[in-house]
C-alpha cells in the first residue's frame, strides 16, 4: 500500500514537471522567433503582406508602432505607372540634397526606397490642418523627403494607390515628410498648405535618409544668387538635366489597330457602322456609341446613353480616376513605347468631372501637339474620351540644351524652370526649358 501511494503522489508531480518543460520550450521558441523577426530589414516587414498583418497587433514587442508595420507594395515603376509615380523626388540631409528628376530609372530607385515611408505616413496621419507656406518651406529646407506629382491629387487617392487608407484632405502636388524632433510631420502643398502629425518615427526616416548621397541639387528658394533667386521657389535645379536625350514620336493608329480598338469597346469593325472619310478619319456608329479615329491618331469616343461598360464604381475622385485609367488602358493597351502616361489633373463641377493625362519621357513632360488626353464624366457615367495616341522612344542622342543658369535667365520673374519636350510634324522630339 505504501509503494502504491508513493507512486500515486509522484504521478501529478511528474506531469507538472513535463508541463513546465513544455512551457519553457515554447517560451524559448517565442524568444528566438521574436529575435529573428527583429533582425529582419524593415522593408521585409512592410512589404510582406501576411507578415505585416500578423505582426501589427504585437508591434510594441518589436519596438515599432502599428504605422511602421503597415503593408505597402514595393513602389516600383512598373507597379505605379500612371498612378502614384512622382516626377521629382528630393531628399534633404545635413550634408546636402539628393534629387531625382528627368530620369525614370533614378525616380524609380528613390521612390522604391522612400515610397513605403510615404505610405506609412499617409495611413497614420491625423486630420491635416492649415499652415503657412513659410512653414512648408522651412520644413523643406530641413531634413526630410519630398515627392512632387504631375498634378494635384488628394491624400485619399494617393493613399489608395499606395494600398493604405489616408485621411481626407486638400489636393496637393507636393507631399513632404519632415523630421521634427522625435516625430515626422506630413506637409501637403497645392493651392493651400496643410500639415499633419504622423505616427512614423523620426528614427525610421532618419535611418533611411542616412543613405542619401548629396548631388549638388537645390531649390530656387535655397539660392540667394541670380538668376535662380528670381524663379518660382520650387524650381528644382539638378545636374540630371544634362543627360536628357532627344526622341521620336509615332502614330500607332493604323487600320489593324483601329479594327482591334472597335472590337475592344464592343463595335463590329467590319459591319455597316464603319465609314472612312476623305481626310482619313475612320468612324463607327452603333447604338449609344460613336467612335472616330483621325489620321493623326486622335481617338474620340462618345457614349451617348447610359452604359454599364463605361461607368465608375462611385462618383468620388478615386472611383472616377480609376475608371478613366481603366478606359484609357482599353483604348491604348498601355502601349506608349518608352513613355509613361500620368494623371495631370482631376476637376469636378457638380455632377460633371474631367480627368486629364499627359505623356512623359525620361520624366520630362511632352507638350501635346493637337491636344492631350481627356476623359469626361456625368455622375458615374463616362460621356466622352478624347485621346491623342502616340508612342515615343529615345534616340540616345544628347539634347543640345542650354545650361540651367542660362535657361533660368531667360525666364520671367517667378517662372518655373523645367524641361519640356516638343514634337514637330515629323515626330521628332526637341527638348528645352519652358519659357512661358
Amino acid at each position: 500500500m505504501t509503494r502504491g501511494a508513493n507512486r500515486k503522489t509522484r504521478g501529478p508531480g511528474r506531469r507538472l514537471l513535463e508541463i513546465g518543460k513544455d512551457l519553457l520550450i515554447a517560451a524559448l521558441v517565442l524568444v528566438n522567433l521574436t529575435l529573428a523577426i527583429m533582425c529582419l530589414p524593415s522593408k521585409t516587414l512592410t512589404q510582406t503582406k501576411w507578415l505585416a498583418s500578423a505582426l501589427r497587433p504585437f508591434a510594441g514587442l518589436f519596438g515599432l508602432n502599428e504605422a511602421e508595420l503597415t503593408y505597402t507594395a514595393p513602389a516600383t515603376g512598373s507597379a505605379f505607372i500612371g498612378a502614384a509615380q512622382p516626377i521629382a523626388v528630393t531628399l534633404s540631409t545635413e550634408a546636402g540634397r539628393q534629387s531625382a528628376q528627368y530620369d525614370f530609372a533614378a525616380l524609380d530607385t528613390l521612390y522604391g526606397q522612400y515610397g513605403g515611408l510615404l505610405a506609412q505616413a499617409l495611413e497614420s496621419a491625423e486630420t491635416p490642418q492649415a499652415c503657412t507656406e513659410s512653414a512648408f518651406y522651412a520644413a523643406l529646407r530641413g531634413p526630410g523627403a519630398a515627392f512632387c506629382f504631375p498634378g494635384t491629387i488628394s491624400p485619399a487617392v494617393l493613399g489608395a494607390w499606395l494600398n493604405v487608407r489616408a485621411p481626407e484632405g486638400a489636393d496637393a502636388q507636393w507631399y513632404l515628410l519632415a523630421l521634427n524632433g522625435e516625430t515626422v510631420e506630413l506637409y501637403l502643398l497645392g493651392g493651400s498648405c496643410y500639415r499633419a502629425q504622423t505616427a512614423l518615427s523620426a528614427e525610421t526616416l532618419a535611418a533611411e535618409l542616412s543613405a542619401a548621397v548629396p548631388d549638388g541639387s537645390f531649390f530656387a528658394f535655397e539660392s540667394d544668387a541670380a538668376p535662380y533667386s528670381a524663379l518660382d521657389p520650387l524650381s528644382l535645379i539638378s545636374a540630371s538635366s544634362a543627360a536628357v536625350c532627344t526622341g521620336l514620336g509615332t502614330n500607332p493608329c493604323d487600320a489593324r489597330f483601329i479594327s482591334a480598338l472597335a472590337t475592344q469597346i464592343g463595335i463590329n469593325p467590319y459591319g455597316d457602322a464603319r465609314f472612312v472619310g476623305n481626310d482619313g478619319t475612320t468612324s463607327f456608329t452603333e447604338t449609344g456609341l460613336h467612335l472616330r479615329v483621325s489620321a493623326q491618331g486622335r481617338i474620340d469616343l462618345q457614349i451617348l446613353q447610359s452604359d454599364d461598360r463605361f461607368q465608375s464604381a462611385s462618383a468620388d475622385a478615386l472611383g472616377r480616376i480609376e475608371a478613366a485609367r481603366s478606359l484609357l488602358s482599353r483604348l491604348t493597351g498601355d502601349s506608349y513605347g518608352e513613355a509613361r502616361v500620368y494623371l495631370q489633373s482631376y476637376s469636378e463641377d457638380g455632377q460633371s468631372a474631367v480627368c486629364t493625362f499627359g505623356y512623359y519621357l525620361s520624366g520630362v513632360e511632352i507638350a501635346p501637339r493637337g491636344g492631350g488626353i481627356e476623359i469626361r464624366f456625368d455622375g458615374t457615367q463616362i460621356t466622352r474620351a478624347s485621346v491623342l495616341y502616340r508612342r515615343f522612344t529615345l534616340d540616345l542622342q544628347p539634347a543640345a540644351l542650354l545650361p540651367a543658369t542660362q535657361g533660368a535667365a531667360c525666364l520671367p520673374r517667378g517662372g518655373t524652370l523645367r524641361l519640356l519636350y516638343a514634337e514637330n510634324a515629323g515626330g521628332e522630339l526637341a527638348v528645352g526649358w519652358q519659357t512661358n
